[in-house]
């Protein structure tokens, strides 16, 4: 039985989780405001908290049948993606970005190599469990290889050699838990930013944010960035800051 049913209501507080969704103005094209909710889903608190405030309103009811992710209107493909079809009819072509994330390296080095064949231009991430795998997934084409079991080693080492620079790169990544944020801003030609130094656009002052590396257009990453390193179209500016000061950055330098 399919039912209409009213706005949720809940004893549950919402209201940190509207801080934990994350606003993007202008995506994905000008005066579209995009809500992402990654980094709320990422928060345990957070996530549990939602959870809890969207299964209470339906405690008291009896529900028969739950409407799948296809008539809420995502978008998605079912499918074995090692076959060249189903990566067709995912949009593989007009693709930027194809991450292989499946249990068994054999089929992310296949899906990878299938990829890369099908789209010589986008960048493929995949994931990696042994050891001689990222050398087979950088043969097939991989631009990015994510290794589970050594990141969660390196962090293990990290804790017990310098949990304070664990506790901080946690703060910055984990973007629900505090209001520093880091991200990667690309320079246009209409950037007010493009042909001048750190030091002639004053970042700091005129917005707070921390200009922390520049990658330059030729895959060059300059860390850390002197005052006087100059910035042309191209170019990508890693900052770190708080949310509101990142929204004044864009709006200040790359809006122009």
């Amino acid at each position: 039985m399919l039912t209409k049913v009213a706005p949720i209501r809940t004893s549950v507080n919402c209201e940190p989780l509207k801080k934990m969704i994350r606003e993007v103005p202008d995506f994905p094209k000008p005066g579209i405001l995009f809500y992402d909710i990654t980094t709320l889903l990422k928060d345990k608190l957070g996530f549990a908290t939602l959870i809890d405030a969207l299964s209470e309103h339906y405690l008291d009811k009896k529900v028969d049948l739950v409407l799948g992710m296809e008539a809420r209107g995502f978008i998605f493909v079912t499918g074995d993606a090692t076959e060249e079809s189903v990566l067709r009819k995912a949009g593989i072509e007009r693709a930027k970005v194809l991450v292989s994330a499946m249990p068994n390296d054999a089929e992310n080095v296949f899906i990878t190599l299938t990829a890369r064949q099908m789209c010589s231009g986008l960048t493929l991430i995949a994931r990696a469990q042994q050891l001689g795998t990222p050398r087979k997934l950088k043969q097939a084409g991989a631009d990015h290889i994510v290794m589970p079991a050594a990141t969660a080693a390196h962090r293990i080492v990290s804790l017990l050699t310098n949990p304070a620079a664990v506790e901080f790169a946690e703060l910055v990544t984990n973007r629900a838990s505090v209001a520093i944020e880091m991200d990667e801003m690309l320079i246009q030609p209409s950037s007010s930013m493009a042909g001048r130094s750190l030091r002639d656009a004053d970042v700091k002052r005129r917005t707070g944010v921390i200009v922390v590396a520049i990658k330059r257009s030729d895959g060059r990453v300059v860390f850390p960035p002197s005052s006087d390193e100059p910035l042309t179209p191209g170019d990508s500016v890693v900052v770190l800051g708080q949310r509101e000061h990142l929204d004044q950055f864009r709006k200040e330098y790359l809006q122009g």
